[in-house]
């Protein structure tokens, strides 16, 4: 009697099991999504974490798992651990029809683009001690970390100095087919000028404006090259903060901005460029771009993808501050021969092998 009361209970035991293993995962979804979609390096952002059994047998043991890249960090560190990425579990009890949210606070300290992965699943039966995994699809939301915005106020007087001089050539070039607006007519505006009908309608000589062809565009060029033995990790970031910090600048102002990098992207010919635009879109794919790991790009030479454009000032970032460079620079300022070049550089650092020569402004950024 008690042989067959063990075999009844093994077997019970042994179908438990074989039921277990197929209906433990049914109607069980994790959901990993990011509170914001971009913040800047430096500051906080949040993961909310949503498990939810929609079934009624209970899951009293659950460890959830996944994976971020080392740049940013919980705060919370508890059941962290960081090695090449940081990896995190947690142990969760579910009821049956039961969801469960947490959230996490997220220190980002790094530029780069985050997502999460290796999400996986691990639940223990109540009555028997085996343990059942599976492997969540990988999430699609991404957390971008922008660069960090940088001091530019030894930048922008140079800027400005550039687009005044630009400003005053409005009044010898101007287009005849941008139509600006209608003011009173001067002695010295010519005849073919004159709105006769606005004339008519005020009772005095009106004539019509016209938008300058030198209409406010910069370019902006960075080099994230480091072709030499000792690196300069820090000048590289630095170099990618001032592009995102000026490029911001600019766009507020309503200017025209257009971005070169030396680098390639994955999948594509050639280094990245973006074509010239103003507003809040343009400042986006900027910033999404410059969150992107630059290591992982192939470079190209810097001053061979920069085009001359005389319409343009061009605003050149590079840390490799050489004779040859210099030269290459000059050259792609255009037939107006004025631009800028920001050389970042350490912090009571030696002086600048190149100086300031025909209309390409040197600017020194030190770098603490």
């Amino acid at each position: 009697m008690i042989g067959v009361l063990l075999a009844a209970a093994a077997l019970l035991l042994y179908g438990w099991t074989r039921l277990f293993r197929r209906i433990w995962k049914k109607g069980l979804t994790v959901a990993l999504q990011f509170r914001e979609s971009a913040v800047y390096a430096g500051g906080k952002a949040h993961l909310r974490e949503v498990i939810e059994n929609r079934k009624r047998l209970p899951l009293p043991v659950l460890e959830v798992g996944f994976r971020i890249g080392k740049g940013v960090l919980f705060v919370d560190a508890d059941n962290t651990q960081v090695s090449d990425f940081v990896y995190k579990r947690d142990i969760f009890s579910l009821l049956g029809m039961e969801c469960v949210t947490r959230e996490y606070e997220l220190d980002c300290r790094r530029r780069g683009i985050y997502r999460i992965s290796q999400v996986t699943c691990s639940v223990r039966s109540l009555l028997y001690g085996q343990t059942c995994s599976r492997e969540e699809p990988p999430s699609e939301d991404a957390l971008f970390v922008y660069a960090a915005r940088t001091d530019i106020r030894g930048v922008l007087p140079v800027l400005e100095t550039l687009l005044g001089e630009r400003e005053s050539a409005r009044r010898i070039y101007e287009d005849p087919f941008a139509f600006a607006g209608i003011r009173a007519y001067t002695i010295q505006d010519p005849m073919k000028s004159v709105n006769w009908k606005a004339s008519a309608k005020s009772g005095e000589l009106m004539v019509n404006t016209f938008s300058s062809v030198m209409a406010e565009k910069i370019s902006v060029y960075l080099d994230v090259s480091d072709p030499y033995i000792v690196k300069s990790p820090k000048l590289t970031e630095e170099s990618i903060s001032l592009a995102a910090t000026v490029s911001e600048a600019v766009l507020t102002r309503g200017i025209e901005l257009s971005l070169e990098v030396n680098a390639v992207p994955e999948g594509e010919d050639g280094p990245f460029r973006l074509p010239p635009g103003r507003g809040r879109e343009q400042l986006k794919r900027i910033e999404q771009f410059l969150a992107s790991d630059m290591e992982a790009l192939t470079e190209t030479p810097f001053a061979e993808n920069a085009e001359e454009d005389g319409s343009r000032i061009p605003v050149f970032i590079s840390k490799n501050a050489t004779a040859e460079m210099q030269e290459l620079l000059m050259m792609k300022c255009g037939p107006s021969g004025s631009g800028v070049w920001i050389i970042p550089v350490q912090q009571n650092g030696s002086p600048l092998p190149v100086t300031q020569r025909g209309g390409l402004r040197i600017i020194r950024k030190e770098v603490p």
